[in-house]
């Protein structure tokens, strides 16, 4: 009797086993990634580790004068260095704004560190925390938006949506600091982890900006979003972003991404591939 009950028991057992072994696979194939897991392959989607330069055209239009608009047109570099990522854009156009020229360094920090070169006043200042929220040319992009994807902010997975028919995740931020931000709402799609949609609250709760991507185009292969949209639902304001002449330049000097280097950045031969 005592072995029969202990072959059954054995039979059981294997049995439970086998189930078991079945469930964390089906499980785990299933089961979303984690909101900073999406938000690493996000960043790792925008942020490619290879050096590129491009155009980025800048159109603000609205406000008082519905009719008006604005454009700027600047010359961006990109580059991982072994202290942490780079960021330069300098004006090409207009005449009056040529020259100016914003650096940003991906930091380790509380924030990333940012650098501003204005022509007219002739020295390289650095931008203060408390500038985070400032207008960037005028335009309803701020310093803080115009960073690297960030990893310091608290992000919780909301769940699944469908953004205009993409199968997208819906994460919630909670930035490191809330005086600009009280919170932002980010749509990341499923199948690219591209962002999609960024919606920013100010500090009472209320829906202050929004945030698009969109004209997705594949360069060597990958797909990237060449328009941004920024709009401000309380000002009525709009800010276009385009990017264009997109290349992989061979080489990029590090010395380009030094602060004290800004005055001189325009005079770059890196630029030479732009129209």
């Amino acid at each position: 009797m005592r072995r029969r009950v202990g072959a059954v028991s054995s039979t059981i057992l294997l049995t439970l086993a086998a189930m078991l072994a079945d469930v964390p696979r089906g499980a785990a194939a299933d089961a979303p990634p984690d909101a900073p897991g999406i938000i690493r392959r996000m960043k790792a989607a925008m942020e490619p580790s290879r050096p590129s330069v491009r155009t980025v055209t800048l159109r603000v239009s609205g406000g008082s004068d519905a009719g008006s608009s604005t454009q700027v047109v600047a010359g961006e570099v990109r580059k991982k260095l072994p202290d942490g990522s780079r960021i330069l854009i300098v004006v090409r156009s207009p005449q009056e704004l040529r020259g100016m020229a914003l650096l940003v360094q991906e930091a380790s920090g509380p924030q990333d560190l940012q650098w501003l070169y204005i022509p007219a006043i002739g020295r390289v200042r650095k931008i203060l925390s408390s500038e985070a929220c400032v207008h960037f040319l005028n335009s309803d992009f701020t310093y803080a938006d115009l960073g690297f994807v960030s990893m310091r902010p608290q992000y919780k997975l909301i769940g699944e949506v469908s953004h205009d028919g993409t199968p997208a995740w819906e994460i919630q931020e909670i930035p490191h600091e809330t005086w600009c931000y009280s919170s932002v709402t980010l749509h990341v799609a499923k199948s690219t982890y591209l962002p999609l949609e960024r919606r920013f609250f100010d500090p009472a709760g209320a829906l202050w900006k929004v945030e698009r991507w969109h004209d997705i185009v594949k360069i060597d292969g990958v797909p990237t979003p060449v328009g941004i949209t920024m709009e401000d639902v309380q000002a009525q304001t709009r800010s276009d972003i385009t990017l264009s002449d997109i290349s992989e330049p061979k080489q990029v000097d590090d010395t380009l991404f030094e602060p004290g280097q800004l005055p001189r950045v325009l005079q770059s031969p890196v630029w030479n591939s732009l129209h």
